[in-house]
């Protein structure tokens, strides 16, 4: 039942919305429109109560009653400050988090002269008030001292309403208000966060009033993760302009818990005036969601002043109307919950409240709350929910007859020809346009490889080795934990690599991205321009903005989606990364996947010698797998009886199968001939065979110059692997680290070995040029059958006013005008019959 109400009143609450907006675009003038906005903005704040079971208790009181004191005693922890002269001068909410945080929020200095200080020297009746800001208050001061010699009354009012002490405590406090009227915020966090450190700002006079807003966050509140505590300013000497936050406040919670000092009876004029001004609107009183905590309760002097006081009480109550039931009184000690917990000493406290056969009355009023937000507050929500709805019912009936006489204005408004002419501009001019440009760009990107070398200069820079701290942190870890020289360094060498491939992991793949991504942009931006120029739009900017949309909206995942880039950097990168990174040199991973690579890597090597760069690079794939194919057919023609009867014979051809697989193609090509002059073979034969092509390529490995710059990225890998062979086989027959730098230095040399094999190889592999070329032009393809479908119909259709905006000015106006006035009727409707099956359901 609960879920079909909320269903039908967000239901409500988006037509609503809908209808506002269309009502905005329309820009008609109408009485009922803030309250319309209002009315909205309340569903929606209901809607959210409902779904989260959010209940909001404001703690109200005068000063010095001990609301801060509750609050930190309801809480069970002292966060809130809490003194013997005023403790609170703004309003500050409590809520759970996980983690302790206090956030306070500053007003900038326009906000706090427009928010805070013109209304008070408006309220004043101060003549000008709007010219005046904090550097020219002294003039404001001669105008009150004028008032206090020649209007006595006019004083007389202002210093009883706080006139007087606000305007005063700000001229004091001008220069240090100012000081923090910055616009931003400051988070204090930490489980020792010190009160000392945020306190001021609820309770300083002059640094308190730069504040906006104070949220304290605690996991105190545990158990009551969807309660929102506001403390609020005292009623009897607040700031004028939080003053009217806390009627507000009043009005607009779910529960008040208003605190009294237990040593006053009877309510004060401050007290009764705010409590009566905070009747909702519809008359909702206050009394039905009122709470009333009588505190220090342990300052009586016996049982029967205790009851006496209790009835004077309930008396003052029942004569101003919010007294609803003896239920909702609760009498205790906040304090002495606070001397239970530990945060305070005087015992006598809590001896005190058991002479009266008292509790502190935390957790009764706590139940209290519990139980009213698990029955009454629902049935207050839906009753406040209902007058909204109704008060929506009859502010939108209002326009009714605005719209429908809109709504007429319009018919028969279409404008074919300028739809027509739009259409052919982009079905012509503007599709052969973007076609010459991918072209263009096509060529461009092949040919200057602007992409490969920009990710290839960010990896230069940020493939570094670990910050000092990191490395020194590792050491001391290592330092601690083993025993011995060769360990140690065995040690450091696994836990420093780890890091440094932890650090570059992300870097690997995030850098890329980001170069692709910027170059995406640019090509939706050359798109864009490219269209404005030939279109011409008479107002450029609309039509742009509204273009942007429509790309962002119907292609955005044609440019987003770099998926392609992510994998080819994984493909290519990622077991290097493991093999010279991660794997220290001496370890047995570290062959081991070096083997992995050079088998995965063996069609790589095929590609680019020098008989497969006679290939195209369409057949080259296709080409390598026919070789291998009928190289495995050869061996079974010559050899099958090895297929069937000897499974380790069968092991020894799948190696030989891999190591044919990494020879160049021309080798491979040798070796087939052979195999087809031949009638008869032996596997040993066939080992021989490959064995000597395998040592002839090693051979004219060596003799390549490793560091020459016209090596080709297959040569550099043969020459790479063969050379890391020669340094595995170095390093496991003598071990030369002395110390921890010998480890760093190895470590360094292998970071930039990796480099260098990115930069001469593994981007030539990757190609990130080609996976950039194919989205651009998807995304131009695809933007051009865009504008060739029903949703670019609409877009020329929806837009044409920008294009051609002197002539159509008028009459398109009126139409938008006359199809928004149609939309909003229908809308009208609906939620009219939504809103009734609501009140009568």
């Amino acid at each position: 039942m609960e879920d079909k109400f909320l269903n039908k009143l967000e239901e409500v609450y988006s037509l609503s919305r809908s209808l506002d907006l269309i009502l905005e675009r329309i820009d008609i003038e109408y009485n009922e429109k803030e309250q319309i906005e209002k009315n909205i903005k309340l569903l929606e704040k209901f809607i959210t109560k409902l779904k989260k079971n959010i209940i909001e208790i404001a703690v109200a009181g005068t000063e010095k009653s001990g609301k801060s004191a509750f609050v930190n005693a309801f809480i069970g922890k002292p966060l809130m400050p809490s003194k013997v002269e005023r403790a609170t001068y703004i309003p500050t909410e409590v809520r759970y988090s996980p983690e302790l945080k206090v956030i306070v929020k500053f007003y900038t200095e326009e906000e706090y002269i427009k928010q805070v200080l013109r209304p008070l020297l408006k309220d004043m009746k101060i003549p000008n008030y709007e010219k005046y800001t904090l550097d020219n208050l002294e003039q404001v001061k001669g105008i009150i001292n004028d008032i206090e010699e020649n209007n006595p009354e006019h004083f007389k009012v202002l210093f009883q309403g706080n006139y007087i002490r606000e305007f005063n405590e700000i001229f004091e406090g001008r220069n240090e208000i100012k000081k923090f009227l910055t616009g931003g915020q400051k988070v204090f966090s930490g489980k020792s966060i010190d009160k000392k450190e945020y306190e001021p700002f609820i309770t300083h006079k002059a640094k308190s009033r730069a504040v906006k807003e104070v949220i304290i966050l605690s996991p105190e509140l545990k158990d009551l993760e969807n309660v929102i505590i506001y403390d609020l300013p005292g009623f009897d000497s607040p700031t004028v302009i939080h003053s009217k936050f806390t009627i507000e406040k009043l009005k607009s919670a779910d529960a008040v818990v208003y605190i009294r000092s237990a040593e006053k009876p009877n309510l004060v004029d401050s007290e009764v005036r705010v409590l009566t001004q905070s009747e909702e609107e519809g008359g909702y009183k206050l009394k039905y969601k009122l709470f009333f905590f009588l505190n220090k309760a342990d300052k009586f002097t016996s049982k029967e002043e205790l009851e006496e006081y209790l009835k004077a009480f309930k008396r003052d109550l029942e004569r101003y109307d919010l007294f609803l039931s003896s239920d909702r009184i609760v009498i205790g000690s906040a304090y002495a919950r606070l001397v239970e917990l530990g945060y305070a000493k005087e015992k006598e406290v809590l001896e005190k409240l058991r002479k009266f056969g008292l509790t502190d009355g935390i957790d009764e009023i706590r139940k209290k709350l519990i139980d009213y937000a698990k029955s009454d507050r629902r049935a207050i929500i839906i009753e406040k929910i209902k007058t909204i709805l109704r008060d929506i019912v009859k502010n939108l009936n209002k326009v009714k007859d605005e719209l429908e006489r809109i709504g007429k204005e319009g018919e028969g408004s279409i404008l074919i020809k300028y739809e027509q002419e739009l259409r052919r501009k982009f079905s012509s001019e503007v599709k052969d346009a973007l076609n010459k440009y991918y072209q263009e760009l096509k060529e461009e990107t092949e040919k200057n490889k602007e992409i490969s070398q920009e990710i290839l200069r960010k990896y230069d820079i940020e493939l570094a080795m670990p910050p000092e701290d990191i490395v020194n942190s590792v050491r001391f870890e290592v330092i601690g934990r083993t025993y011995g020289t060769s360990p140690k360094l065995d040690a450091y060498d696994f836990k420093l690599r780890d890091k440094l491939f932890s650090i570059i992991r992300d870097k690997i793949h995030e850098l890329p991205e980001a170069v692709v991504i910027r170059k995406q942009e640019e090509v939706r931006e050359k798109v864009i321009n490219i269209i404005l120029n030939i279109v011409k739009p008479e107002n450029r900017g609309e039509f742009r903005i509204k273009l942007e949309e429509f790309i962002d909206k119907n292609l955005k995942n044609y440019l987003d989606e770099i998926y392609g880039i992510k994998v080819l950097f994984m493909r290519f990168v990622g077991n290097f990364m493991e093999w010279l990174i991660r794997s220290p040199r001496r370890s047995s991973d570290r062959i081991a996947t070096f083997n992995e690579i050079f088998n995965d890597f063996s069609y790589y090597l095929t590609l680019h010698s020098d008989a497969g760069n006679k290939i195209t690079n369409e057949k080259k794939y296709e080409y390598i797998s026919d070789l291998t194919e009928k190289f495995k057919d050869l061996l079974r023609e010559k050899v099958p009886v090895i297929f069937i009867q000897n499974l380790v014979k069968k092991n020894e051809i799948e190696k030989i199968e891999n190591d044919f697989r990494k020879l160049p193609i021309e080798y491979q090509q040798e070796i087939l001939q052979e195999l087809e002059r031949k009638k008869e073979i032996t596997l040993l034969d066939v080992r021989m065979i490959i064995n000597e092509k395998l040592k002839k390529m090693a051979q004219s490995a060596k003799v390549i110059n490793y560091e020459e710059n016209n090596l080709s990225p297959a040569d550099f890998l043969k020459q790479f692997f063969q050379i890391f062979k020669m340094k595995h086989e170095e390093a496991i027959a003598k071990d030369s680290r002395k110390n921890f730098e010998d480890v760093e230095r190895e470590i360094e040399e292998d970071l930039e070995e990796f480099k260098k094999l990115i930069r001469k190889a593994l981007i030539y592999a990757i190609n990130p040029e080609k996976a950039f070329v194919i989205t651009s032009g998807d995304f131009i393809n695809k933007l051009i059958e865009l504008f060739e479908s029903k949703e670019g119909d609409e877009f020329f259709r929806e837009n044409l006013e920008f294009v051609y905006f002197s002539k159509i000015k008028n009459i398109e106006q009126v139409r938008k005008r006359a199809e928004l006035a149609k939309q909003g009727l229908d809308i009208l409707q609906e939620i009219n019959e939504k809103i009734k099956a609501i009140l009568y359901a």
